[in-house]
């Protein structure tokens, strides 16, 4: 895949990280796509960790790659909680973004469903994310990025905060501003 059409797909799926509106992000990508993957991951790596943002393969499988993007002080802020860290220790987290992040990818490749305490991983809220855990992915009040069970109104702004973000910043990538000159440094 072309760096233009890559960096494209960074863009369209990560504007709210790249900006500093948001935690992180994840995309996947076709496995027919994937030639030059890992090129691509270190070239992105070295554009954006030092504006703090590190990009990984979080999981692999022969249809797709996953790609998770994100803002590791951000992360870290949210996994501190107590609260958060009460519900990663359920699912066995412990130790730092690396060690969270390696368990992470472990989760989603032994699980039969898809591990729903990522949203904590993607910077949703720690309610939203036990609500959807508590109610199997049912009675919540709005869906959009994620599904919220509480504060329906900051969540909408939210939705449009990143919704506005994401067509900006295609729209700015598409004039020609490139991955580093779209990137809000930590």
């Amino acid at each position: 895949m072309q760096k233009r059409r890559m960096d494209r797909l960074l863009v369209t799926h990560c504007a709210p990280v790249l900006a500093g509106l948001k935690t992180a992000g994840m995309f996947s990508f076709l496995a027919e796509d994937q030639s030059g993957l890992g090129m691509h991951l270190a070239r992105w790596n070295a554009l954006l960790n030092g504006c703090g943002i590190y990009a990984t393969v979080i999981c692999k499988c022969p249809a797709r790659s996953l790609i998770y993007v994100y803002r590791k002080k951000a992360l870290e802020d949210d996994i501190a909680c107590r609260a958060a860290r009460a519900l990663l220790d359920c699912y066995g987290y412990a130790g730092g973004v690396g060690r969270h992040i390696a368990h992470l990818r472990k989760r989603i490749g032994d699980a039969e469903s898809f591990p729903h305490e990522i949203g904590l991983f993607l910077g949703y809220p720690l309610h939203d994310v036990a609500g959807f855990i508590e109610n199997s992915g049912s009675g919540y009040k709005l869906a959009g990025p994620w599904k919220v069970y509480d504060g329906v109104k900051e969540a909408q702004c939210t939705f449009k905060k990143y919704s506005k973000c994401k067509d900006i910043y295609l729209k700015m990538y598409d004039k020609g501003k490139s991955i580093a000159q779209l990137t809000v440094a930590a």
